[in-house]
């Protein structure tokens, strides 16, 4: 769907992942991760690892930590080589000069200190540690400006992203110029990221009190 956005996105079947990263960014969350949650019971390591690690993420998303602990317990016998999944979300990874999105993104207002403090730079590095939802209305606004900067040969790395946003912003298209760095909730060490795009090297965990 990278070249088609938004128009094949509202006319195809979505299941699975895609369906609960729409319903999520909807302000469907708990519809979101029910259907996760019935998804990833009945097909278990054959959800796939995407489908558990957005369930986890859900829960964390909604305050649902009873949800999660019983998510966590389900995934250790899913997946027995692997710890269970523990409450938090792994150290974030920084970089000097990097740029931070948070909270709700619902409009261009949200996204003005960022353009205004990246546009001269040629690699855009973002933190999206605390973004907490992006809104569906506005979501294929901010694709749009990545592929523009990616027309400008900008090259942009999206970090600390979680799965749902990063399924979000795939599914309507953000070009190839982009690099995600997704954060995996309750992993540490060698599992706690997932680097999706070229170049991330110049990036290096740091605690969120130090990153502030």
């Amino acid at each position: 769907m990278e070249r088609n956005g938004t128009m094949q996105l509202y006319s195809e079947r979505l299941e699975g992942p895609s369906q609960a990263a729409v319903l999520f960014a909807a302000g469907r969350g708990e519809a979101a991760m029910r259907m996760l949650r019935r998804e990833c019971e009945e097909k278990r390591a054959h959800a796939g690892p995407k489908a558990w690690d957005m369930l986890l993420e859900l829960c964390h998303f909604l305050g649902e930590r009873d949800e999660f602990e019983a998510v966590s317990r389900l995934h250790a016998q899913v997946y027995p080589s692997e710890a269970a999944p523990a409450w938090g979300f792994p150290v974030a990874v920084m970089a000097p000069g990097m740029a931070r999105l948070e909270g709700v993104l619902a409009g261009m207002a949200d996204l003005h200190g960022l353009i205004e403090s990246t546009k001269a730079r040629k690699t855009v590095a973002i933190d999206l540690g605390r973004l907490e939802r992006i809104d569906f209305t506005f979501a294929p606004v901010l694709c749009a400006l990545f592929r523009t900067w990616g027309f400008q040969s900008r090259r942009i790395i999206l970090a600390n992203i979680a799965e749902l946003h990063a399924e979000l912003l795939q599914r309507l298209g953000i070009g190839p110029h982009v690099a995600l760095l997704r954060r995996r909730p309750g992993r540490g060490g060698a599992q706690a990221m997932e680097v999706d795009g070229a170049g991330a090297r110049a990036f290096a965990p740091m605690p969120e009190a130090q990153a502030a």
